[in-house]
Parts: C-alpha cells; structure tokens; sequence
C-alpha cells in the first residue's frame, strides 16, 4: 500500500474545522537506518533554504573562510535564513569587505525584511529594502568568497554549470546518498540553484550534521550553534530553538513547510535523530 501524507493540523473558524494541512516526518539515524516515520518519508522534497548548510560546506572545506579570515559570527550567517535585522546587515556587510566586493555583487535581489520592526523602520524613513535585507544574503556572501577563493567566476555563480554549484550538489548527493543524476534541481527565490531528494534521505543529510568525524561539517554547525541569531533572528523559530537547547538541537526552516532538525548530545556528541518534517 503505498504511503500517503498525514493530517497533521486543523484549522478551526468559530469552533469547525475549515482546514486540514497534511504532512511526513521521517526520523533517521547517520548509518540510514529508519527510526520512525510518518505518512510517505519518500515524499519528493525540494530542500530550498533548510539545504544552507549543505551549501555553506564549500566556503570551509575550500579554505576560503580561513583565506579570508572570517570570524565564526561571519560563518554562521552564510548558513542563516536572516530576518534583515542591523547587526545581521553589518555581519554580510564585514564579509564583503573582506573579500572586497560591493553590495552589488550579491545577486539574490531584494524582499521586504522579515523582522517587523526593521521593515517598519524602512517604511518611516520612506526607503526600500537593500539586498543585505534579503534572507539568503549570508548564503550568496559565502557563496562570492568561495568563487573568490577558487578563481571562479562570480557574475554566473548562481547557475547549475557553475563550478561552485556543481560542487555543492555533489556534497548533497553524498550527504544525502542520493546519486547526482537523481536529483532534480529547481530554482529557489533567491535565484539560486535548490535540489529535490526523498524526505528521508533529507533526514539523512540532517543526521550528518551532528556528524563530529566530518571535519568540514562539525566547523560549520559549531559556528552556527553558537551564534543561533545569524540563523534566523529575532523571536523566529531556528534562533530561539538553538538557544533553548543551547545548541543541542539546531533546526533549519526550508520553504514549503519543509524543517530539518538534528540532535547533539551534551558533549557535542551525536545522539544519531534526526526529525525532518514537510
């Protein structure tokens, strides 16, 4: 019998339910055993931004980060899902410093900032919102240092063919142990290449994270645990789930009700859970 999505919310209007939203939860462990599942963990998942980690890995394990000496406030964003806040603004402001390119370079356009008082700031001053504002300015940051860094061209680094994309795909195909010519690739909102897997292999690529044998990877969650407001922001899930935890737990939002959650024992340690639901 095939698997199908779940009920895994109602919304109710004056006391009956007016909407019912479905869901899976897939539960693995890093070896890829199964440790609970709910409604289809097979489900085809386009990863949008809960993939920033996997994203974010080339700027380590290229050695751009260390080329450029970024601070580890300054690695955590380029895995974050910002709200526009200042000192997020200055944080991608101090990378583009550092590897000495202008605001302009960044092509992942502009939105409306996600923290209310930023944006109602914007408004009273009668000014638009910049590209630092945009959510995936951290991930497109570390994206021009890593091009920088390999010699790579920056004007195309946006395209599935660019070398840079390529490289990250392949760190999703074995992250996730999906074969690269599986994957299907899209477009995300930021103009960015984003990748469609099963959920549990998703889950997988989660489990990794708390992978403390992976040089690269415990980098990265290290940086990112421990500056949980690079992250999200302020009064936003990802932050105050890492903080709550005090970085036992780090959570990633994706587009599409997509999030992704790995699991660190007291010590750093991996305790092998991983929750990832759509």
């Amino acid at each position: 019998m095939a698997q199908i999505a779940l009920p895994v919310v109602e919304v109710l209007r004056n006391g009956s339910v007016e909407s019912v939203h479905r869901g899976s939860v897939a539960v693995m462990d890093r070896t890829g055993k199964v440790l609970y599942f709910w409604g289809d963990m097979d489900f085809p998942t386009v990863i949008r931004s809960c993939g920033k980690p996997f994203q974010a890995l080339p700027l380590i394990e290229s050695g751009a980060a260390d080329h450029f000496n970024f601070t580890n406030r300054e690695i955590a964003i380029t895995t974050g899902s910002i709200s526009g806040q200042d000192f997020q603004q200055e944080t991608i402001r101090g990378i583009l410093k550092k590897i000495g390119l202008p605001e302009s370079s960044l092509q992942c356009g502009t939105h409306r900032p996600f923290h209310v008082a930023t944006a109602k700031k914007l408004d009273a001053e009668g000014r638009r919102p910049g590209v630092l504002h945009n959510s995936c300015a951290g991930k497109h940051g570390g994206m021009l240092a890593t091009c920088l860094f390999e010699h790579w061209p920056i004007d195309t680094y946006t395209q599935l063919s660019h070398p840079l994309q390529q490289r990250i795909l392949e760190r999703i195909s074995v992250l996730t142990e999906v074969p690269s010519k599986e994957i299907q690739t899209s477009v995300d909102g930021c103009g960015l290449p984003t990748f469609q897997v099963p959920l549990k292999n998703l889950a997988l690529s989660f489990a990794r994270l708390a992978d403390s044998s992976l040089p690269g990877v415990r980098r990265l969650m290290d940086c990112a645990r421990g500056y949980p407001e690079m992250i999200a922001g302020e009064g936003r899930i990802c932050t105050d789930l890492i903080r709550a935890t005090r970085g036992r737990v780090f959570g990633k939002i994706g587009g599409e009700g997509v999030y992704g959650v790995c699991l660190f024992g007291r010590n750093g340690a991996l305790r092998s859970k991983l929750r990832t639901a759509i």
